[in-house]
């Protein structure tokens, strides 16, 4: 039985799969590269796959939380703009929009 992997080597190997699954490198042969580079079982392997797919996850969500604040940001400074050109229809699309972004009423 070898040695364990310390933490900055199993975050280094998390950072290897991600690579390799966006590059679309499939689950075989990520199997077989954790196996042969890395002296890992399948059930390793399958295991590191999973914390770089939760990290993926995470940084989607942090992304799209980013996104959602800034298209609010966004729908302010139009709404502000067509209240003082008081054109009410934009401003109660702009609102529309604010509430279906931030999911306010479902």
């Amino acid at each position: 039985m070898g040695r364990k992997a310390t933490k900055a080597e199993q975050e280094l190997r998390i950072s290897q799969l991600l690579k390799m699954i966006a590059n679309g490198v499939q689950r075989p042969e990520i199997l077989e590269y954790g196996r042969t580079e890395w002296g890992l079982t399948r059930g390793a392997v399958d295991n590191l796959i999973r914390k770089a797919k939760d990290a993926i996850k995470q940084a989607v969500d942090e992304d799209r939380q980013d996104f959602v604040a800034k298209k609010l940001y966004q729908l302010e400074d139009i709404l502000l703009k067509a209240s003082k050109r008081e054109n009410h229809s934009a401003m109660i699309g702009a609102i529309k929009t604010q509430i279906d972004l931030a999911q306010v009423i479902k």
